[in-house]
């Protein structure tokens, strides 16, 4: 191609590029490399293409693949680093262009553009017809790999043809049942009718039309252009799912407040598909408010949950199934309120089995109380100690020191929010020391020592004495 054809097509790509700039909306992000060439275009030598990008074009670089058997391998037929030319229109945007010689190729193939942005890649591609052909027609899916179906579902996608009027196609579809993959049975074959929106399809697949019971199935369809040539095929999974899920959900009926209640919905299911279900959970309060929570924030199929207040509850599980089923069940379990629990400690000790404590005037004793109920009941626990039928303190601990003698009622109230009330009796019994007479410890001590001196000087005397009677040799005048 002369420098001429190419400057001409590169002056063209830059109008077309204009225009396209004034009349059409601003761009997205994912236009950041663009072209306005359609897919299917069809050459016979060279390739050449052009479009804009918003990506600095340094490091752009180009694949073309052999895709006429998609299902093999791509093989590679030429590939490249750099655009052909580039030219700066204004700032941050570039129209390029791409010159690949391809004489001597004969294939459906897929151009791959890849310029860096980022930790990304911006990627443009197109289907090209490069040769003589004749080249079968293309189609691209719009939809997953695996459906699932009740009763109706629409596929969709585009078709990419080298020549014809794709309203003279057919569409063609293949199906078998298939519970474990590989067809199980017999395989049948139909047409389908096609909407056609340019180049892009859409057909309905019906369930009883095709008699397809709950199970896996084996979808194939593909395009058959007006000269017979067929396209490669889609493959696609049915999932058929025509049975209501049923909810199946245990609870105990009889629960205490701020217990742990188990919820089982694990005995629901979907007929074949057994327990693949989505869930929710609603719990009517007996106030009447409602928490609703999904599966993902439980075991899907249990659930837990505390009951901090006495009164009715009613637990509702909804399950779903994939293709959007949908059954219900509830159960009601009745929360009771139990009188709090509790400790009464004298001095740190645990004296909740003492009926009556024993103390000395003005002696001060510690009196608390330790509570053991829900979190919600210890948190508007009330607290009320009477002395001889006197309110003395309406906190859960405090002092008491009495300076006559003789015996108190003290009386210990502790109510919970519910107004379940307890009560302790503890008869305080003010008594008199026990007399130690000092006078009298005195005197015992001093016997003591006298005692023990008397013996003291007597053994003293007595060693004494025999000291005294110790009889001397006699001399011997011989000696």
């Amino acid at each position: 191609m002369n420098k001429l054809l190419r400057a001409s097509l590169i002056l063209a790509a830059v109008m077309m590029f204009i225009i396209h700039s004034e009349s059409a909306e601003a761009s997205s992000e994912d236009d950041r490399i663009t072209t306005q060439i359609p897919n299917g275009i069809w050459i016979n030598e060279t390739l050449n293409i052009s479009g804009s990008t918003t990506i600095t074009p340094q490091n752009a670089n180009w694949v073309i693949y052999n895709v006429t058997n998609p299902y093999l391998e791509w093989e590679v037929i030429a590939n490249g680093d750099y655009f052909s030319s580039v030219v700066p229109v204004s700032e941050g945007i570039w129209i390029w262009n791409l010159e690949v010689n391809l004489t001597g190729i004969d294939c459906t193939c897929w151009l791959e553009i890849n310029q860096p942005y980022g930790m990304q890649k911006e990627i443009l591609n197109r289907v090209i017809f490069v040769g003589n052909g004749p080249h079968e027609p293309i189609i691209s899916r719009n939809h997953d790999l695996n459906l699932f179906i009740d009763e109706d579902i629409e596929i969709s996608g585009e078709a990419t043809l080298s020549r014809g009027n794709v309203q003279n196609s057919q569409m063609k579809i293949q199906w078998c049942y298939s519970p474990q993959g590989a067809c199980n049975g017999t395989l049948s074959e139909s047409n389908v009718d096609v909407d056609w929106d340019g180049l892009n399809y859409t057909f309905n697949i019906n369930a009883s039309e095709l008699n397809l019971f709950d199970g896996k199935w084996n979808l194939t369809y593909f395009l058959q252009d007006e000269y017979l040539m067929n396209s490669p095929n889609i493959f696609t999974t049915l999932s058929v799912d025509q049975t209501d899920p049923v909810s199946v959900l245990i609870a105990q009926e009889n629960a205490t407040e701020g217990s742990v209640v188990l919820i089982d919905g694990s005995g629901s299911r979907d007929g074949i598909w057994g327990d693949n279900l989505q869930t929710l959970w609603y719990i009517t309060n007996p106030n009447g408010s409602i928490s609703v929570i999904d599966g993902t924030s439980t075991q899907k199929l249990t659930h837990q949950f505390n009951p901090m207040y006495p009164g009715n509850y009613t637990i509702r599980l909804d399950v779903f199934d994939a293709v959007g089923r949908t059954s219900s069940t509830s159960v009601n379990i009745l929360v009771t309120n139990l009188p709090p629990d509790f400790e009464l400690r004298i001095d740190g000790l645990n004296s909740s089995e003492n009926s009556n404590w024993r103390v000395y005037p003005n002696e001060q004793i510690e009196l608390s109380a330790i509570v053991f109920d829900s979190q919600t009941d210890i948190n508007s626990m009330s607290y009320r100690w009477f002395l001889e039928d006197e309110l003395i303190s309406e906190d859960s601990n405090f002092n008491l020191s009495l300076s006559k003698l003789g015996s108190y009622t003290l009386k210990l109230e502790i109510e919970d929010n519910d107004g379940e009330i307890v009560i302790h009796d503890l008869q305080v019994i003010v008594e008199a020391k026990e007399q130690t007479d000092n006078t009298y410890t005195f005197e015992v001590i001093f016997v003591i020592f006298v005692i023990s001196l008397v013996g003291f000087i007597r053994f003293f005397r007595s060693k004494n004495r025999k000291m005294k009677t110790i009889d001397l040799p006699k001399w011997n005048e011989n000696n």
